[in-house]
């Protein structure tokens, strides 16, 4: 958030955060479109209809919005994995529905994304992206662990096998986006196959059977409305 001419850190309300918001918003369709580095701070207030001095009251520079859209969007996507992990017992069921989540998620929050990556090469926000990717390395080794613990035997760092799962899933999101047949479920199906294939041998999840255990509720669909994931049903779906 920016700070006050004294320092102090401001504190907003509804208003002032939908505003906040509004600035977040348009600086992510921007930079998705032309770039972090050549998106200027003139160009989001022009996109919202505000002057340069509404942007400084909520962010101290171009720099400190970037580490908040970071910030919210791990906050969201953690958040929502939690609602499709809740009460879920096994952990390689929970690895199976946090693919699907992810996949839900990052589909859903594109634009993002291509924010993330354009910013991510920028040495100046290495520290941030690294330590997001740590958080994220560590929940998903210790359902990895649990399902060492369980049914799964061998010898095998679960930090490894994470950073494994979280490569393919990057991976197999960006060749979706570039195909011309956007068949989600169809490419998690093989995000989850090669994942737990690896971590199980012959075995595996069915999407279709992962889904249909998943309890949407009116609460989860508040929640994944919140979250910004949209509507999470069908196996066909477009951006």
């Amino acid at each position: 958030m920016g700070n006050g001419g004294n320092g102090e850190r401001r504190t907003f309300g509804p208003q002032g955060e939908r505003r906040r918001a509004e600035l977040m918003r348009a600086a992510v369709d921007l930079a998705a479109d032309q770039g972090f580095a050549r998106t200027r701070v003139s160009d989001i207030v022009g996109h919202v209809g505000v002057g340069q001095g509404v942007f400084y009251w909520y962010f101290e520079s171009k720099e400190a919005l970037f580490r908040e859209i970071l910030t919210d969007t791990t906050r969201r996507l953690r958040f929502f994995q939690g609602c499709y992990l809740a009460e879920e017992p096994d952990p390689v069921r929970r690895i199976g529905k946090g693919v699907i989540a992810t996949f839900d998620f990052i589909v859903h929050n594109a634009h993002v994304f291509a924010l993330l990556d354009h910013a991510s090469t920028q040495a100046r926000f290495a520290r941030e992206r690294t330590e997001v990717a740590r958080v994220h390395g560590l929940d998903t080794a210790r359902h990895v662990t649990e399902s060492m613990d369980g049914r799964v035997s061998g010898r095998r760092d679960p930090m490894y096998i994470s950073e494994a799962i979280t490569g393919v899933i990057d991976r197999l999101a960006r060749v979706y986006f570039a195909s011309e047949n956007r068949d989600l479920d169809g490419i998690i199906q093989e995000a989850i196959d090669f994942c737990l294939g690896g971590l199980l041998g012959a075995d595996s999840l069915r999407v279709a059977d992962l889904r249909a255990e998943i309890d949407v509720t009116p609460e989860i669909r508040r929640l994944r409305d919140e979250v910004g994931a949209g509507d999470s049903q069908g196996s066909t779906r477009t951006i």
